[in-house]
């Protein structure tokens, strides 16, 4: 046995250009295998680190009522650590323009969602604030004032003494608002006592998380909490509700009493005949003013309605739903991609070893001839193998955790305001990408041995009969046939004659092609989705929300004023509602969309293969992805239920890419009331919209509005972040056509060193040899290229089904473009590879080659 460990040393010694080819496509399979993997574990380890520093809360307790000091006590008497704090959202003037800002308490004795500071202090005084720093607080520095017109403040001049960052921001996206545009441009905290109201807006509850917040020990823990704070929390709502409601009962009754001695006493001064009018009036008129006070304490009493009460998670939080959904789309690339790796490996494994099995047919059959057992003789080249893969594996792996989840997280770097990011080793991941590699690499060994050991020990000891020569199917259509030059009959017969080295070939350049192709395909069906639904699909530029408790008259008047508006080119009145579905056991959000007019011009609605256009007259439109998710198809009957139940056959299933909606005409709806306008308007800068924002709320009938220009940005930044992803796939597929394009370049020359030799002393110069050999490589580049297009496009499918999240879904659309830059990238590699060739080709010695069966 010590014979065979030296011969394995000895090989690697002399073919360590075959060695270090295995090694390095295990290196890059098994790094980025390891790497894209780690990456969605890394980046939620880097939120759990900044969540428990900061301790986030875990579940967001509010309602319609507001949370009382005395709700909080409650709360905490039954065990549970929670905080009240105030927010609210004002505008803020800068210069010319306006901001809407999100003014947050900050107290200074709490222990949950603690800030962090990146310059300056905290604020210990109530006429001082800090604020966090973006675009829109730039020009802002500590020292400077701050002017918050609003009377929910004391203090209303605040000094900025710190720049801070928030664990309920750690996203770019500050959320919505019915102020201005609808967008939240930054935030602030101001001292808790600087809050006139004595109510909170919320409560914040710490669980004492567990280690991670993505775990699903995590998701059942807050799931029971909620449920018993839920119990906690309306009943204690309910007691205040019926607190303030016998309180309105008490006045309303004491007032009427005291109209009723107040009555009687002025009736006896009415009726004296000797009181003057000026001093009846004076009475009239106060009793009057008695009874309407009256009359308005019942009335609100009667539209005293019962408080609504929200139970949140994280997830309520669009930083890190964000941010969870980010990591679970890696996650599902890393479910796909390098399995494309190892299947490229053991293309590239099964050649190199078949070829230095051949090379060595003469020694394996001196040492079957000399007693060693097949078993001995296969441990030699699985002893290679498996050296090559471990030594790749463990560089990969320390690579690929070091540096992929690094640079696929800087890219989110631009979205997410985290830092701290820490590249850590999973032993998991190492064992199962060695495991894997392993597989396929001693795997395509063994296949390989078994099959030549299988002979006897005479047969290996003469040299493999070269393969005989026969006719391609092109030499019986003679009329191209015999218009062919010489040598390329030559080039044609040879790349049919060693169909084993051709199918290699074709499959080793196809598979990068078509790896390359998936990493630009992703790339288009992830940047074409918002343009296609922000340009194609929803024409229409504003949303105005009008308020739920305004009649349908002023509503009209609304409408009315705001369409003669010099910046509106056309509106629609629409009913837009959250619905379900009644048949379907689903969690999606879906808005029921009801136009009261003709949509088209605002909503496209068509197929998206034909862009067949569709009318909304009976039934109901469904969106594609919302009709995959559920399985409907047309001629399907579904009941809605929203603010009523309405059943409805789906009439059509229209494209569309992101949330989930479902359209139904006036018709079907049966009702004139309607809470949505659509507008029109052209292109206009973020000062145009501020003033048209400000004209639109003036009016008292709208609640508020959302530019899709706003909310086409939000999606933009997250799509184009996650596009970047794809340019590590690109780069990391281009790496392996280099390395597959010159494993094979090589084996081909080895495996004809004797050929060349032979045409070389035939008379044939430098070029001529390469162009000998390099026909035949860009007959099977170009016929690689071809079939990695329609593997590119089949992978391209099959990422973009794993990868997609429930509320979107990605444009399938390839450009031309992208095709044309993988083509062009296999060439690139193609042309450095057969550079690498010519020189290759001119270094062989005729002599040394053509005596190399002696």
């Amino acid at each position: 046995m010590k014979k065979i460990y030296k011969e394995c040393l000895v090989s690697i010694l002399f073919s360590f250009k075959k060695f270090l080819s295995i090694t390095i496509i295990v290196l890059l399979g098994v790094g980025f295998f390891a790497g894209i993997r780690a990456t969605s574990p890394d980046m939620q380890d880097v939120l759990d680190r900044y969540y428990h520093k900061y301790k986030m809360y875990d579940i967001e307790l509010t309602s319609t009522y507001g949370v009382t000091k005395e709700e909080i006590e409650s709360i905490q008497d039954e065990g549970y650590e929670i905080e009240g704090a105030y927010s609210f959202d004002v505008v803020v003037k800068n210069g010319d323009e306006e901001n809407a800002v999100k003014v947050l308490s900050y107290d200074e004795d709490s222990k949950i969602n603690r800030l962090e500071v990146v310059e300056g202090r905290l604020p210990l005084h109530d006429n001082e604030c800090v604020i966090e720093h973006n675009r829109y607080t730039k020009d802002k520095k500590i020292g400077d004032k701050i002017v918050i017109e609003d009377g929910r403040l004391q203090v209303q001049e605040l000094e900025i003494v710190g720049i801070v960052k928030s664990p309920f921001y750690i996203s770019t996206e500050r959320g919505s608002t019915d102020l201005l545009t609808g967008t939240i441009h930054y935030y602030l905290y101001s001292m808790v006592n600087n809050f006139t109201n004595d109510i909170f807006t919320e409560g914040y509850v710490y669980l004492k998380s567990l280690d991670s917040y993505f775990s699903d020990e995590y998701e059942e823990l807050v799931d029971k909490e909620k449920e018993k704070l839920e119990k906690i929390y309306s009943n204690l709502l309910n007691e205040r509700y019926e607190d303030i409601k016998n309180t309105y009962q008490d006045n309303i009754q004491k007032g009427q009493e005291d109209y009723d001695s107040h009555y009687q006493l002025a009736q006896s001064v009415l009726d004296n005949p000797y009181v003057d009018e000026d001093t009846k009036s004076g009475i009239r008129a106060q009793l009057e003013e008695a009874w309407s006070q009256i009359v308005k304490t019942q009335k609100e009493v009667d539209q005293l309605k019962k408080p609504e009460l929200y139970v949140l998670d994280l997830n309520a939080n669009i930083g890190f739903y964000s941010y969870h959904e980010d990591t679970l789309r890696i996650t599902n690339i890393a479910k796909v991609f390098p399995m494309v790796f190892f299947v490229v490996a053991i293309l590239i494994c099964l050649t190199t070893m078949t070829r230095m099995v051949e090379e060595e047919r003469g020694q394996i059959g001196t040492l079957k001839s000399l007693g060693y057992s097949d078993r001995a003789i296969c441990f030699k080249y699985v002893l290679y193998a498996l050296l090559a893969t471990l030594i790749g594996s463990f560089v990969g792996v320390g690579i690929g955790f070091q540096i992929i989840p690094k640079v696929i997280f800087n890219m989110y770097q631009m979205m997410y305001s985290l830092s701290g990011f820490q590249c850590n080793y999973y032993l998991d991941l190492t064992f199962i990408g060695t495991i894997l590699a392993i597989f396929c690499t001693v795997g395509a060994t063994l296949y390989t041995c078994f099959k030549t050991v299988r002979e006897v020990p005479a047969e290996l000891l003469r040299p493999k009969a070269p393969k005989a020569g026969k006719r391609v199917f092109l030499e019986y259509v003679s009329f191209i046939w015999k218009r062919l030059k010489f040598s390329w009959k030559v080039t044609i017969r040879n790349v049919f004659r060693y169909k084993k080295r051709m199918l290699m070939t074709i499959v080793g350049i196809a598979g990068c092609t078509g790896l390359v192709l998936a990493g630009f395909g992703l790339q288009n069906c992830i940047t074409d989705m918002v343009p296609n639904q922000y340009e194609d699909i929803f024409e229409y530029q504003v949303a105005v929300t009008l308020k739920d408790e305004v009649g349908i008259e002023e509503k009209n008047q609304a409408f009315d004023t705001i369409s003669q508006m010099e910046e509106v080119d056309d509106s629609l009145k629409l009913e837009m509602e959250s619905i379900e579905i009644l048949e379907k056991d689903t969690n999606q959000s879906i808005t029921l969309i009801v136009p009261f007019g003709d949509l088209d011009g605002f909503i496209k609605l068509q197929d998206r293969k034909t862009k067949e256009k569709y009318d909304l007259l009976e039934g109901g439109i469904v969106t594609e992805k919302l009709s995959k998710l559920l399985e409907l198809e047309k001629g399907d009957t579904i009941t809605l239920r929203g603010e009523d139940d309405y059943s409805v056959v789906v009439s059509d299933i229209t494209e569309n890419y992101l949330y989930h909606y479902v359209y139904i005409s006036k018709n079907v709806y049966q009702g004139e009331n309607y809470n949505t306008i659509f507008l029109k308007t052209g292109d206009m800068t973020t000062k145009e919209e501020q003033d048209f924002s400000n004209k639109l709320n003036e009016l008292g009938a709208v609640s508020s509005l959302s530019f899709t220009s706003s909310t086409r940005h939000t999606f933009d930044s997250t799509m184009e972040n996650f596009a970047y992803i794809s340019l590590v796939l690109i780069v990391s597929a281009g790496l392996l056509a280099l390395v597959v394009l010159y494993n094979l370049a090589s084996v081909n020359i080895g495996e004809r060193c004797r050929e060349v030799a032979t045409i070389k002393v035939l008379g044939f110069y430098d070029k001529e040899v390469y162009h000998y050999i390099g026909r035949e490589s860009t007959i099977l580049t170009v016929i690689g290229i071809a079939l990695g297009m329609l593997i590119g496009r089949i992978l391209t499918g099959f990422i973009i089904k794993t990868c997609e999240v429930d509320m979107l879904m990605f444009a399938p659309q390839i450009h031309l473009a992208s095709y044309l830059y993988a083509i062009l990238i296999t060439l690139f590699f193609t042309g450095i590879v057969d550079i690498v060739t010519y020189f290759a080709l001119k270094k062989i010695d005729m002599i040394s080659s053509l005596k190399s069966v002696e």
